[in-house]
């Protein structure tokens, strides 16, 4: 099957788009994530969790050829499917290295008021980022959020930007954008309880 032919069966959400997928990469995928990414655990953990992995890579091909995300793809659907899997295994790799988050003795000390205004505030700028878009959204999340790379990023939107530069490029339209929201709202922010 061509990758048209399978984007087009996906799109319409058709089962015979995911059957072949299953049949054509699952094995290689899980093979891929038994090799390079689950390195832990007896042998029925790695391959319940590569299959766990491979799972969620299909669940996100599907719904970002839905959402048009994906129009073409250049490489071939198991490579793809690959590096899904690796992103978002690096992703949860940062994110255990975190330092888990503890109150500061700052805001330990704030008082019910200071509290609830910080909330407020918080509130305010998740409404914000929503109001730029899903493509702000999700760049601004995976690049300070996530801390990703731009080149990672680059990799998990399916190349829809043309290159690295590019991506930058929009990554600080949408944080000026946010900055001028941010600006435009800053007494509202403080005032609305609905924020």
């Amino acid at each position: 099957m061509t990758n048209p032919e399978l984007l087009d069966l996906l799109n319409k959400d058709l089962p015979e788009g995911l059957d072949w997928v299953v049949g054509e990469c699952k094995d290689k995928c899980i093979g891929f994530a038994l090799k390079n990414l689950v390195k832990t655990g007896n042998l029925h953990e790695r391959k319940t969790r590569a299959k766990e992995m491979f799972s969620d890579a299909l669940l996100t091909f599907t719904d970002h050829v839905q959402q048009g995300r994906i129009t073409e793809l250049k490489a071939n659907v198991g490579t793809y499917l690959c590096a899904t899997m690796k992103y978002a295994y690096l992703g949860e790799q940062r994110r255990a290295k975190r330092a888990p988050l503890t109150l500061t003795e700052d805001y330990a000390v704030a008082t019910v008021e200071e509290r609830e205004e910080r909330e407020l505030v918080r509130r305010a700028l998740r409404r914000l980022i929503r109001e730029l878009g899903d493509a702000c959204r999700e760049l601004l999340t995976f690049r300070y959020y996530d801390n990703l790379p731009y080149a990672e990023i680059l990799t998990i939107t399916a190349e829809q930007y043309a290159s690295v530069n590019v991506l930058r490029n929009k990554s600080s339209k949408c944080m000026k954008r946010l900055r001028e929201k941010v600006s435009e709202n800053v007494p509202a922010i403080r005032t609305s309880p609905n924020a």
